[in-house]
């Protein structure tokens, strides 16, 4: 993949349910992807410091939940380091080390760059694609 996406997040309601939905559009504004995604936490480039997204105040108790067990789940992974990340609400981390975390976790991570800080999440479903995003 070599062109660039802008990604935007929408909360939707289906079936009672809040559900977290991905879309990425190319330079010229055409939709290319829609995914169901799990926000999980944020990392700041400047400071290298790492928060669960359920650490958040401003995230839904629903959100909160989702971050918690995904977060239960990732400590089964046998991997000291691994189970040391899931643990600790914060950390301070180098980017490089923190994306070998991600590879070693899930390969369904997805990283939004904004200016100084970066947005995590995992795409749970591909709605809609017309490339691999």
């Amino acid at each position: 993949m070599n062109e660039l996406y802008n990604c935007v997040s929408d909360i939707v309601i289906i079936n009672n349910n809040k559900k977290l939905i991905l879309s990425f559009y190319n330079t010229k504004s055409v939709l290319v992807s829609r995914k169901y995604a799990t926000y999980i936490g944020a990392y700041s480039i400047e400071m290298n410091y790492w928060i669960w997204g359920n650490e958040s105040d401003v995230i839904d108790k629903y959100f909160k939940k989702q971050i918690e067990e995904y977060r239960k789940k990732i400590y089964l992974i046998d991997n000291e380091e691994v189970k040391k990340f899931s643990k600790n609400n914060t950390m301070v981390i180098p980017n490089n080390e923190l994306n070998d975390l991600f590879k070693m976790i899930d390969n369904n991570i997805y990283i939004n760059k904004l200016s100084t800080k970066l947005d995590v999440y995992v795409i749970d479903k591909t709605l809609y694609s017309s490339v691999s995003v």
